[in-house]
């Protein structure tokens, strides 16, 4: 108990003081302890903040374990969800003291309150929607059970917002279903006054991308939308030579593959974190220049505020592939006013 209030007293003179800083209300910090067995398959933990219901409550998930199992990890953010409690899990190895480590969970708790913490000062106008499928072999082995998540950011003058959208489809192997193309449209067309950018996850097949020119064609017209391969892993390196001495690149450093297709640098590295991983991004349809897609991939690299760490991937995909991960499991909140639960 007495451990659990210290690093209860940290984050409260911490993450809380450099969140009211930034002009968001803090009424309290509580320590709750909820002891947690390991020798049990399934937790709750709703008889122990059933009472913080409907709240406005953040809760810090203090545990003395190195490391959650995945189904009790899922199982306490379904339960919390369900009660539309934002939380953030700090296991036992984690210095909440340490600076970098208060910035993050700052982060994550402006993040899953709708409270983004910064927003692009030169707005596109654009609509970038992030796509990503995520899978795992069912529990009786037999198949494969696959989710999508999809991540919309509308880039405006005003800040914009950041959502994520749940659309309960099917998806085949490793291709999204025209089912979901046409849900997708549908939900976009609000924004039919904007250019679309449209970041899938990996490489696209020949099915899926005309599904995608075919609906948003008739959606939106030809000319505004556009569809743009991200591919995270597998990419040749890029290096530098400086001095004779062979290094990582600066970010924005870019290889030109085609007219349509480039290996991009988009974070920095330190020499003793081992060699840089770029992206290869292709654009797969529409009248958008390369050199602007680049841009495009840069810029959102620094709305993926779930570290202070500049990240690699920009906030589309990033934030697709962990909509898709906890979709997957059966988590997915209806609300979709802006909380990043997934931070």
């Amino acid at each position: 108990m007495r451990d659990l209030e210290n690093r209860a007293r940290i984050i409260e003179n911490t993450v809380l003081k450099r969140v009211s800083s930034l002009g968001l209300y803090i009424d309290r910090l509580k320590p709750i302890p909820i002891p947690i067995p390991t020798d049990v398959k399934e937790f709750s933990l709703l008889p122990h903040v059933g009472d913080l219901e409907g709240s406005n409550t953040f809760l810090f998930v203090l545990t003395d374990a190195s490391k959650l199992d995945d189904e009790l990890y899922l199982d306490i953010k379904r339960d919390l969800l369900e009660f539309d409690i934002q939380s953030q899990v700090i296991y036992y190895r984690t210095n909440v003291g340490d600076r970098y480590v208060a910035c993050n969970l700052m982060l994550g708790l402006l993040g899953k309150t709708g409270n983004y913490p910064y927003f692009l000062k030169d707005s596109s106008n654009k609509v970038f929607v992030g796509i990503d499928l995520s899978r795992k072999a069912r529990s009786s082995n037999k198949g494969i059970v696959h989710a999508v998540g999809t991540a919309i950011i509308v880039d405006t003058s005003d800040g914009g917002t950041i959502t994520y959208k749940n659309i309960n489809v099917p998806a085949g192997g490793e291709a999204v279903e025209k089912a979901y193309v046409k849900s997708l449209a549908n939900m976009l067309y609000k924004y039919k006054d904007k250019f679309i950018v449209i970041h899938r996850d990996g490489r696209m097949g020949v099915d899926e991308l005309n599904a995608y020119v075919e609906v948003f064609s008739k959606q939106f017209g030809r000319e505004n939308f556009a569809l743009v391969s991200i591919i995270k892993s597998g990419t040749p390196r890029i290096l530098q030579i400086n001095s004779n001495i062979v290094g990582n690149p600066p970010k924005g450093c870019a290889i030109l593959l085609s007219e349509r297709e480039a290996v991009i640098s988009t974070y920095e590295v330190k020499e003793s974190f081992g060699t840089h991983i770029p992206l290869r991004i292709k654009v797969l349809y529409g009248d958008y220049p390369l050199n602007e897609a680049i841009e495009d991939v840069l810029r959102l690299t620094l709305l993926n505020f779930s570290s202070f760490t500049l990240n690699k991937l920009p906030a589309t995909v990033a934030f697709a592939d962990r909509i898709a991960w906890y979709n997957l499991h059966g988590i997915g909140p209806e609300d979709t006013d802006g909380n990043l639960f997934f931070l």
